[in-house]
């Protein structure tokens, strides 16, 4: 097979193939094997296991390779539900058992908050989803059109490739709501489409049924609350998982004797108005106008009168904000504002923190602002996919 253009030839050749033993499995779902002292990343593998790897790609420090026969398997190795899951760069664990996924994702968030904050502290099994497939209300195919103006493969990128995209009829972690829709809204894709390139397709299901318009307003009832969002925007996409997720932040938020909840960034104000019971005041710090237009609108359709959403940049509207009892609540897009008005505020107070673990990065800069180091850290987790959202209560 004749190389890419930009392949590096070293240290191996283009589909050089390896029979390699598997040591660990990365954050990101990658098996991690050893060529003697060189490190060769696998994708669908398992520590433990003999594989025969192809590579693909060199890097400066690392190769990539493809998993073409597994020698000798790992207990913990399942039969993916999906058929295209070799193929498909959608999900990065459907070869591994449920029960071993949660394993690794509390694993690998005691080892990130290790690595990168400095920090050792105990980390709880994680919360496993109640469905481990058709749980996710939100999927977004990407398509290409070809020089022939025609649109191809609907789907996701093939495992390994920054360009290709792979033709998805059905996904095996969306919902049957989604699945059932899919087929029509991709002929209508196919027949609709009149830009010059490719672009995405939108499907989400909410309460009102499965749409494709980013601009239709669709409701999630959440507990005992209902949120209005526009189907394109940000919004947790396992329903299932969801409200014990919220009712676990909103309880290790209470009984701390704090009269006030600042909770940035908000969003639509999901945690804020789910916690706000509990709180004589509750105050949400969004950036971007559309969130902060849906957490006031929210506010209104719970009939929630004791939050208040403040619209901008949190560095500066915590220079405003006058220091009284107060919990903090952060999100995983949260920057750590340089006011030095924050910066005490901080040092004063516990806090919860949510973040994806790809981007846990963002958590060491608070653990320098507070010396109440978290604990009982827990874990939701999304079935199949490399995600988990981490919960550090106070």
């Amino acid at each position: 097979t004749k190389a890419p253009k930009n392949f590096r030839p070293e240290p191996y050749e283009y589909h050089e193939e390896l029979t390699l033993r598997v040591e660990d499995l990365t954050n990101l779902g990658r098996g991690i094997a050893r060529d003697g002292d060189w490190v060769v990343q696998v994708a669908h593998v398992l520590p433990g296991e003999t594989i025969k790897a192809r590579v693909y790609r060199n890097h400066k420090t690392y190769s990539v390779a493809d998993c073409i026969e597994v020698l000798e398997s790992s207990p913990d190795r399942v039969e993916p539900v999906c058929p295209l899951y070799s193929d498909c760069g959608g999900c990065q664990y459907q070869h591994v058992s449920y029960k071993a996924q949660l394993e690794w994702k509390q694993r690998h968030v005691k080892e990130s908050l290790n690595r990168i904050g400095g920090v050792d502290i105990e980390v709880l099994p994680v919360f496993p989803s109640p469905k481990s497939y058709s749980y996710r209300s939100k999927l977004t195919p990407h398509f290409q059109k070809g020089k022939d103006g025609e649109i191809s493969a609907i789907g996701f990128l093939r495992q390994g490739s920054r360009r290709a995209v792979l033709d998805v009829p059905q996904c095996s972690i969306a919902t049957e709501g989604i699945n059932a829709a899919l087929a029509d809204a991709r002929q209508n894709i196919r027949s609709t489409w009149k830009r010059k390139k490719g672009g995405t397709l939108l499907l989400r299901d909410t309460q009102e049924g499965v749409t494709t318009d980013p601009q239709a307003i669709v409701s999630e009832t959440v507990n005992d609350l209902v949120f209005q969002f526009k189907a394109g925007e940000f919004f947790q996409n396992n329903s299932f998982l969801l409200p014990e997720m919220v009712s676990h932040v909103v309880s290790e938020a209470e009984g701390e004797g704090l009269e006030c909840l600042v909770d940035a960034y908000c969003g639509g104000g999901l945690f804020a108005l789910s916690a706000a019971q509990s709180f004589a005041r509750v105050m949400g710090v969004e950036i971007s106008r559309d969130g902060f237009d849906w957490a006031r609108a929210n506010a209104v359709l719970n009939r929630i009168e004791n939050c208040e959403f403040l619209l901008g940049n949190a560095s500066e509207i915590f220079a405003e904000i006058v220091t009284a009892l107060c919990l903090l609540y952060l999100d995983n897009s949260f920057a750590v504002p340089s006011s030095s008005k924050f910066t005490r505020l901080v040092s004063d107070i516990s806090f919860p923190v949510v973040s994806d673990l790809t981007k846990i990065f963002d958590i060491p800069s608070l653990f320098l602002l507070s010396d109440k180091y978290c604990c009982n850290i827990i874990g939701y987790s999304f079935p199949n996919l490399l995600n988990v959202v981490t919960l550090l209560p106070p």
